[in-house]
């Protein structure tokens, strides 16, 4: 299950986010740092973390923002 911390740059248009994403209990460390425009959906974000971590969106998926899914 990926985990990311974000942090932000640029003005309000053209915000960038910088996400470092983490894969959880994994017995070796795998994460990946991203930029991306903040005003991606959550289904760009996805492919997005398809492209960095290498995977073939094989599997469902889900966000959770604040406890909200």
């Amino acid at each position: 299950m990926p985990d990311a911390e974000i942090g932000s740059s640029g003005g309000a248009s053209g915000s960038i986010l910088q996400l470092k994403v983490r894969l959880l209990d994994m017995s070796s460390m795998v994460w990946r740092r991203v930029l991306m425009p903040a005003a991606m959906t959550l289904k760009e974000v996805h492919g997005v973390f398809q492209v960095v971590l290498g995977w073939c969106s094989l599997h469902l998926y889900q966000f959770r923002i604040h406890a909200v899914h």
